[in-house]
Order: structure tokens, then C-alpha cells, then sequence
């Protein structure tokens, strides 16, 4: 793991990035780097906690109770837990992008740049976790893939049927 640097100081402090989502970040940097497969290591997480965390952001009122649209829903989370900026969802029919803008250059949670990882994934938790706390809201999208780009990571999901094959059940590895 990286030391943190005088730009990562400086932006946690700008962006008042809360110490439990730094802590977070650390953490999953930490974890990513002790597993040859860190991204499905980290994905394999995101598939246990992904059905407490929907019931505890429900249970808050974070969410509502009824979605039609996976957009409003992965907005919705993104406001509860503080991800990124901003959210935009463009679908295509059976496929959908999600857009996490990063004014500042960083997601609130990255192992890579917050935490300081030094991985050749990204080591995000966010697009296997939007995809479980979906599945457990009704919707059916899969992960296929998350490419950072300059101000915004892009997930890519599918939707897809149960048990649909040639899928992988855990993430876009």
C-alpha cells in the first residue's frame, strides 16, 4: 500500500471525506492487496454484505421501498452512502451504463486512489454491490464490466434472466 500522500491529504480534508469512508477505502486496499484475485475478492464480499446493507438502507429510510428504475435506485444509494458527485444512467434495452462522476478526480471509496492500493483492478466494490442490492430490489442486471475513465468511472451491466448461462454469478471477472 502506498504512503498517503500531501494530494490524497488534501483532497480528503477538501472533499471532507469522512474518516469512516477513508477507513473503508483503507481497508479494502488492504484486503485487495493480501489476495492474488483481488478483484473477486472483493467482489465475493460485496455478495455477502450487499443483502444487509440493502436492509439496514431501507430500514433507515435510504431507500424506498419500491423501484422501477435502476437508475433511481443506484441514485438513491449513491446520495446514502456519499459514493461519488453525481450519477447518470444510460440504457440501451436489455443493457445499461452507470456513470460515476468524480469532480475532484476520486470515488469517495477507492481502494486505489483513497486507499492507496497497488492493484492492476480497480479494486471497486461498487458495481458488484449495485448489482446484489438490485437483485434483492427486483432488478436483474449483471456486472460485465468498469472502465475508469478522466472524471468518472463507467459500469457496464446486462440485464439478464435467472440463472441465465454464461454468466459469471459473481461480478465481471
Amino acid at each position: 500500500m502506498r504512503p498517503v500522500t500531501k494530494g490524497n491529504i488534501k483532497y480528503i480534508v477538501d472533499e471532507d471525506i469522512p474518516i469512516q469512508q477513508y477507513f473503508c477505502s483503507l481497508l479494502l486496499s488492504a484486503l485487495a492487496e493480501l489476495i492474488e484475485d483481488s478483484q473477486l475478492f472483493i467482489d465475493s464480499i460485496m455478495e455477502v454484505i450487499g443483502p444487509n446493507l440493502y436492509v439496514i438502507l431501507k430500514a433507515k429510510g435510504l431507500i424506498k421501498e419500491n423501484y422501477s428504475d435502476f437508475g433511481d435506485f443506484i441514485r438513491d444509494i449513491n446520495n446514502a452512502m456519499n459514493i461519488c458527485d453525481s450519477v447518470n444512467v444510460v440504457s440501451n434495452g436489455a443493457s445499461l451504463v452507470v456513470y460515476l462522476y468524480r469532480g475532484c478526480g476520486h470515488c469517495k471509496y477507492c481502494p486505489v486512489d483513497i486507499g492507496g492500493a497497488d492493484l492492476k483492478s480497480t479494486g471497486c466494490p461498487f458495481p458488484v454491490l449495485f448489482e446484489v442490492i438490485g437483485k434483492e430490489a427486483g432488478f436483474e442486471y449483471k456486472t460485465t464490466d468498469i472502465k475508469r475513465e478522466k472524471g468518472a468511472c463507467k459500469i457496464y451491466y446486462k440485464k439478464v434472466k435467472k440463472n441465465e448461462k454464461g454468466i459469471n454469478p459473481i461480478g465481471y471477472k
